[in-house]
């Protein structure tokens, strides 16, 4: 089957079998640790309601060319994210900058759409189908289950509010955000640090997310096993173990199960 996965996937795979080779991996599962946006949380969704309440402000109807400006700019703010453009003690603020710039408005302006957004965005649409369950399934498996993300241009707290408001924040035995813990994905420090308030070795912890690189390598080199959400496959990959593949976040209950049982 692996020849069939995108060459980003097939190097993700072809790291796992060197892992594996070189060193022995003993697993007690203890923790499973979640991304928020693109794993629970629709994107999209949310940067519609940003871009509609910004068009309210603004006084202008156009919303589906703002949408298409902030779509744009919004992936060009997570590719400087990635290459360190952005001051970890000062993200959000930097990248608030980053997009502000691009769209020609107020950083005021912009904020004050965010706040907006997460209060008056639809849970029903927000919520990727099924997460409810997902996340009660596998809290009844006695595992500590937490919440590992970065942020842009708003802060962890506002995506707190979202989670509370949309009833899926009391799953969480913990959620960090890289605002508050000044550290982003894929960084080590930012998994070890998940573990750590969970009181749990980062080798015990398994990953979900849907990033390739700030999810599934981070968790991989922190120690961590992962979790990868893509739908690039049609059915559950397992790279060594260490490593799943799944087309949507329905299959990480079965894949939880799967691991705990060896």
């Amino acid at each position: 089957m692996f020849h069939r996965l995108p060459p980003l996937l097939l190097g993700v795979n072809l790291f796992c079998e060197l892992f594996c080779w070189c060193v022995e991996v003993c697993y007690v599962v203890c923790a499973v640790v979640f991304d928020v946006w693109g794993t629970l949380l629709k994107t999209r969704v949310f940067l519609e309601r940003i871009a509609r309440e910004l068009c309210s402000l603004l006084g202008n109807d156009d919303v589906d060319s703002l949408l298409g400006k902030l779509l744009e700019v919004h992936e060009l703010c997570k590719i400087a994210r990635r290459r360190g453009a952005f001051r970890e003690d000062w993200i959000v603020e930097d990248a608030i900058n980053f997009v502000v710039e691009r769209l020609g408005i107020s950083a005021e302006l912009l904020r004050r759409a965010i706040a907006r957004a997460v209060l008056s965005v639809s849970c029903e649409e927000l919520i990727i189908d099924g997460v409810p369950e997902v996340l009660e399934e596998v809290s009844s498996l006695g595992l500590k289950v937490g919440l590992l993300s970065n942020v842009l241009y708003w802060p962890g707290s506002y995506t707190r509010l979202v989670l509370e408001r949309c009833g899926l924040g009391r799953y969480f035995e913990v959620q960090l955000y890289a605002d508050e813990i000044r550290c982003l994905k894929p960084k080590r420090e930012a998994f070890t640090k998940v573990a750590q308030v969970l009181g749990v070795e980062v080798e015990d912890m398994i990953y979900v997310g849907d990033s390739v690189v700030e999810d599934a390598v981070g968790a991989l080199l922190s120690g961590a096993r992962a979790i990868l959400l893509s739908r690039d496959v049609r059915d559950v990959v397992n790279i060594g173990n260490l490593m799943y593949i799944a087309p949507h976040v329905k299959f990480v209950p079965s894949i939880v199960r799967t691991i705990v049982s060896k």
